[in-house]
């Protein structure tokens, strides 16, 4: 017997002014590619963003996954946080396995969750 529960992917993002999202990417849960990352990113967060614009204190800190550290995807990220990026290879370095958990790590998910 095949398991054919129902799963969703959701993009979501926590900010000072509030949570960003959640996005569904579709009905059915979708592996998300690269192609699939820069298009949220350039016609769900950047119309945002437009709302709350990006100040001094605004970073953007991307987890390792694939399709959020390819090359097409870190432009987007990139061009919508300049010089605010909080990444091991990006503008501001993150240690790796660091101890230091994002918003996302302790928070997020168990609201997206409930």
């Amino acid at each position: 017997m095949r398991d054919h529960s129902y799963k969703v992917t959701v993009w979501c993002a926590i900010s000072s002014f509030g949570i960003i999202g959640p996005l569904k990417m579709r009905e059915r849960a979708v592996t998300v590619t690269e192609p699939h990352y820069v298009h949220m990113l350039e016609n769900f967060l950047g119309p945002e963003l437009a709302r709350h614009p990006v100040t001094e204190e605004t970073f953007s800190q991307p987890d390792g996954a694939t399709s959020h550290t390819a090359r097409d995807s870190m432009a987007a990220v990139t061009n919508l946080f300049p010089n605010h990026v909080i990444f091991r290879y990006g503008g501001v370095t993150w240690p790796v396995r660091s101890p230091d958990v994002s918003a996302c790590d302790f928070f997020l998910w168990g609201y997206l969750k409930s």
